[in-house]
């Protein structure tokens, strides 16, 4: 019994000798960070005046129903990436207008209108889907 208090006293020991020893790191402080342009922080970034910040474009989308037609299906509006921007029954003898903030770098948006779909380009801002 004696030699098991022993052996349990030096591993509880030899344990706390182990985690009690860290190695500690110093911290270098580093020079600030300067571009091309010599700024160092956006303030003092010049950019053109025709540069925009933004990383998203509006685009007006309107659905033009049919008013020879009356039914209502789902209809769904997706960008380039499947995200849906609009989700909502439509009648299909009512026309629907939106602006759709897409990303930047998109062309195209998908539009599903109950069983058919139908990708539209929108590079110009302005997407139509007619049912005619």
């Amino acid at each position: 019994m004696k030699n098991l208090q022993r052996f349990l006293l030096a591993c509880c020991l030899a344990l706390i000798g182990f985690t009690s020893c860290t190695k500690q790191m110093d911290i270098v402080p580093s020079a600030p960070v300067t571009s091309s342009t010599g700024a160092i922080n956006l303030a003092e970034v010049k950019a053109a005046e025709n540069f925009s910040w933004s990383t998203t474009k509006k685009v007006e989308f309107t659905f033009e129903g049919n008013a020879m037609q009356e039914y209502t299906l789902l209809m769904q509006v997706l960008d380039a990436d499947g995200n849906v921007l609009i989700q909502k029954m439509q009648k299909s003898n009512s026309r629907y207008n939106a602006t759709l903030n897409i990303d930047i770098n998109q062309s195209t948006i998908t539009i599903n209108y109950g069983a058919d779909s139908k990708t539209i380009d929108c590079s110009a801002g302005i997407a139509t889907m007619n049912l005619d």
